[in-house]
């Protein structure tokens, strides 16, 4: 659309010029306007200046929104609850056999004393001879 394209209306324009003149516009109408406004605004105004709301009110103004929002929370809870609690299954790791203590380490030998000199004892530096 062009500005070019617009048309003025003649008949709409002078309407609008009448409700707009400013000679239509004098202190008093604006002054009784004011009056029939305060005059009908003050019994609302003054129900609503009294006690503060009670909590229940600004629960059920707020009802319409929150209990979808809640239903809809729970059910995402439950589904995650769901979704996190059911088993995992393992795989079977082979098992594979070895020594479970020093004690297996130990060349035949019962007695203690060569168990702690071969536990005390350095290992050899590979590559290097005693």
């Amino acid at each position: 659309m062009k500005r070019d394209d617009l048309r003025p209306d003649p008949e709409l324009r002078d309407l609008l010029r009448r409700f707009d003149a400013p000679e239509a516009d004098t202190r008093v109408q604006r002054d009784a306007l004011a009056r029939r406004i305060r005059s009908g605004a003050e019994p609302l105004l003054a129900a609503r200046r009294g006690a503060p709301p009670a909590w229940w009110e600004f629960a059920a103004t707020w009802a319409r929104t929150l209990i979808p929002l809640g239903v809809a929370t729970a059910l995402a809870a439950a589904a995650i609850i769901f979704w996190t609690s059911r088993p995992v299954r393992h795989t079977l790791v082979p098992t594979i056999v070895t020594q479970d203590s020093l004690v297996g380490a130990v060349p035949r030998d019962p007695t203690s004393r060569h168990l702690l000199d071969l536990l005390v004892t350095p290992a050899p530096v590979p590559g290097s001879r005693r």
